[in-house]
């Protein structure tokens, strides 16, 4: 993962998940709090794409043109993830902490 993702996934995650952090913030967080982190561990691509974004892109596609204004902008809202993600995949990911409390 990059330390400085691209303009448009650093604006997709700031209105979206605007708690968003980098992952030497996160650890910097968790030893603030009187954590030791013992490893972290990052989501691979393979698991973002093949079993996540390949299952939801479809149906999401699918519920874009819904009636339902609330249906169709959550569908066009996660098009859009899916969109930063295939353009700045590598710039971002899911980091799982292993930690223990001191």
């Amino acid at each position: 993962m990059s330390e400085v993702p691209p303009a448009a996934a650093r604006d997709f995650f700031r209105t979206g998940y605007p708690d968003m952090k980098l992952a030497t913030e996160n650890v910097g967080l968790a030893e603030e709090a009187g954590y030791r982190v013992l490893r972290t561990r990052t989501l691979s691509q393979a698991a973002w794409i093949d079993d996540y974004y390949e299952v939801l892109e479809p149906r999401a596609t699918a519920l874009a043109g819904h009636e339902d204004a609330a249906v169709r902008a959550f569908a066009q809202e996660t098009l859009k993830e899916i969109e930063v993600f295939k353009a700045a995949g590598d710039s971002y990911g899911y980091v799982l902490y292993l930690l223990q409390r001191l």
